[in-house]
């Protein structure tokens, strides 16, 4: 996956002007002994750090010979420039390409001194020196990769779901081709685009290309999904600046089909030179490797698995012959040519250890929420819930050195379960998420939630996964999410669920159903919801409603309230029924009403640049909700009726003390019978805390 503005990952000339490091002065470290330094790092590259930097960021590491470097929970390779007790050492490491795992820009390491059982230090070798009569025969194979990521499909299968543009018919899609001399021996380019699958009446496409306005032979590409188109170009129509644009040819008779371009990607080749530039290339054919150093570096043998047969320090004007291998890279770096880590942050020795004693209610947020969250773990402690709170960014240091991850998180919920087996039985994540690609700094600030595919939505956000601890499908826990961007938010909603629990009634004074007018079967359903309730609850059916009516709703107390109709991220229905600006206008209530949302959408908290009705209405303070169960996705009318049935079911049994026993199934209840109910149950999320205390007849 690939997020953000344009970058260009160069290959085997390698980028540069990367961010200095940001060290901490000795007065401003803290008092407690530094056990870890936490590594910041932007993308791929070759880094150092020195002695000097470690040690002023507090870490005392007393054998070299015993450093550790950790990445994503696994040692990594490493190898030092010096002797250990050279006062010039340093860790040098390769950073590999950002992982798709997670929307993060940025790699992470963990430096430590570690166990000899756990170093994965490379020792660096000297190349063999070529005796005989040297001429530089080698040729190296060089390239670079251009991407912009600006759109976001997540219905296109694979990994990378963020492309660069979408192809309109005969208009080109351009781009600025540097190159490092004037003339090259060879040159390719490729381009990866992406067909959708609607494409059915068109299955072939004609790709036509330029490179400084010389038209290239046209490719046909047939069939769907991920296409590489490949264009071979005569070496004598390119310069150093280069403009080669493409695009799709559509005849006036055809439709247009949905075609993305998702990279472009040139190879050249060069005679071998390694002078006081980074660069990487490849020798083809199985050939020698032989050449001349015209400075101090290092070559780096790197193989398809990214892992390193052989590290080489050169010195100036050394001459040396390698016998290449298959599918081998080699990087050559200059000894002043490692980046500097961009961020360097001391980690305090500290036990982390799971609970002392069997937990109930787990709470994980960032610790900027810690004093805003702190009253409402008070009151759950006095209700009788042992209750833990934790830093997501405390868990991603113990379980994936550093970098987030939501299996760094839900490992760290099993390894509790598996103590206490079934003891804790509510989890609240406390702050926001984006698809967009962000900075470390941002994203430990965010809890992430997980991205899954469904049958109706394509691809959409989910905390369900966080409460199927053993993978059954089958929740162990309730789980609720309070998709919090500031304490001021968090301080907002606490205070109305302490409010709202504070005289909580016999039972829920209405249950109220909402119908979008625009189709009569919205209004079947909403029917046919409050049908088998009626007996026993008061009732009400708002068909065709009005803004008093939806205000007088949200003015109402303790009312169960359940929408039917259309919807989208920020609003309810066609007509505007309720949206975002409307939610500041709603009426004040001391006891604002628990919502669920048989809509589309309604809880895509994820995006980065519209709030979801759900987030609206959860922070607006003293009214709108205490929270509302609704969907990340798009679903089906026949999926959510079954939905329906399942909440008509447990609001008649009259047995649930707390609201995440009533929105999120139990332990047990399976739904591998029916896959469309258990992919919209994925689909949907809790707003709210999954503990709260709700009008219940057990009481």
């Amino acid at each position: 996956m690939r997020f953000g503005t344009i970058h260009i990952i160069l290959l085997f000339s390698m980028f540069v002007g990367l961010a200095g490091c940001q060290i901490q002065s000795p007065s401003n470290l803290p008092q407690r002994e530094v056990s870890q330094l936490r590594m910041v790092v932007p993308g791929e590259g070759y880094f150092q750090i020195t002695r000097k930097e470690w040690e002023e960021n507090g870490l005392a590491i007393h054998d070299p010979d015993q450093i550790q470097l950790l990445y994503q929970g696994e040692p990594h390779p490493y190898w030092l420039n010096a002797e250990p007790n050279s006062n010039d050492l340093a860790v040098r490491f390769y950073s590999p390409p950002i992982s798709p795992s997670i929307n993060l820009s940025e790699n992470v390491f963990i430096l430590s001194e570690g166990q000899t059982e756990s170093i994965n230090r490379i020792a660096p070798q000297q190349a063999p020196l070529d005796l005989s009569n040297f001429q530089k025969t080698s040729t190296g194979f060089y390239g670079e990769k251009y991407v912009q990521p600006s759109l976001y499909l997540p219905q296109v299968a694979g990994e990378d779901h963020w492309l660069w543009a979408l192809f309109q018919p005969n208009q080109p899609i351009s781009q600025e081709i540097q190159l490092p001399q004037e003339s090259v021996n060879s040159m390719t380019f490729r381009v990866q685009v992406w067909v959708s699958p609607s494409n059915v009446k068109n299955p072939v496409q004609l790709f036509s290309a330029s490179i400084n306005d010389q038209v290239l032979e046209p490719v046909l590409v047939e069939g769907q999904g991920w296409q590489v188109i490949e264009f071979q170009l005569d070496p004598t129509y390119v310069n150093q600046k280069n403009n080669f644009s493409i695009h799709t040819v559509i005849s006036t008779d055809d439709l247009p089909g949905k075609i993305y371009l998702d990279w472009i990607e040139i190879e050249y080749s060069l005679p071998v030179n390694l002078g006081n530039q980074v660069q990487l290339f490849a020798v083809r054919d199985n050939q020698l490797l032989t050449s001349t150093s015209s400075a101090n570096g290092t070559l780096a043998v790197m193989d398809k698995n990214l892992q390193f047969p052989g590290i080489y320090l050169l010195q100036s004007d050394n001459q040396f012959k390698l016998t290449n291998q298959p599918d081998t890279t080699y990087a050559w770096i200059p000894d002043d040519q490692f980046f500097p880590v961009s961020s360097i942050q001391p980690i305090l020795k500290e036990e982390f250890s799971l609970p002392s004693q069997p937990i109930d209610y787990l709470v994980i947020a960032p610790k900027i929420f810690f004093q805003a969250l702190s009253p409402l773990i008070d009151l759950r402690q006095k209700q009788g819930l042992a209750t833990m709170i934790m830093s997501p960014q405390q868990i991603y240091d113990i379980y994936n050195s550093g970098t987030p991850s939501v299996e760094s998180i839900k490992k760290y919920m099993q390894q509790i379960n598996e103590i206490n087996p079934g003891q804790l039985k509510y989890l609240l994540l406390v702050g926001d998420y984006t698809f967009e690609l962000v900075e470390y700094q941002e994203l430990i600030g965010y809890v992430p939630s997980f991205f899954i595919s469904t049958d109706q939505s394509g691809e959409t956000v989910s905390d369900y996964p966080y409460g199927d601890l053993n993978g059954d499908l089958s929740p162990d826990l309730a789980v609720g999410r309070i998709p919090a961007t500031t304490p001021e938010q968090v301080t907002a909603w606490v205070e109305k669920v302490a409010l709202y629990e504070q005289s909580i009634p016999f039972n829920w004074n209405h249950i109220t159903a909402i119908s979008d007018p625009s189709e009569v079967n919205f209004l079947e359903l909403a029917n046919n919801f409050l049908l088998p309730l009626s007996d026993e609850y008061r009732i009400q059916l708002l068909s065709s409603p009005d803004p008093d009516e939806i205000n007088e709703l949200f003015k109402s107390s303790y009312t169960l309230a359940a929408y039917f109709g259309h919807g989208s991220i920020d609003l309810w229905g066609k007509d505007k029924i309720l949206s975002i600006p409307m939610v500041s206008e709603l009426p004040k209530s001391p006891a604002p009403p628990v919502l669920i949302s048989f809509s589309c959408l309604n809880g895509y908290f994820i995006h980065p640049e519209k709030n979801s009705l759900a987030e609206g209405l959860l922070f607006y303070p003293g009214g709108g909700v205490t929270g509302i169960f609704a969907p990340t996705g798009q679903t089906l009318m026949e999926v959510q009726e079954k939905l329906m049935q399942f909440f008509q079911i447990r609001i008649q049994l009259k047995s649930h003390f707390r609201i995440g026993n009533l929105m999120i199934p139990q332990k047990g209840e399976r739904f591998q019978e029916n896959s469309s109910i258990a992919d919209i149950l994925k689909t949907y999320i809790f707003f709210g805390d999954p503990a709260m205390i709700i009008p219940s007849p057990i009481q």
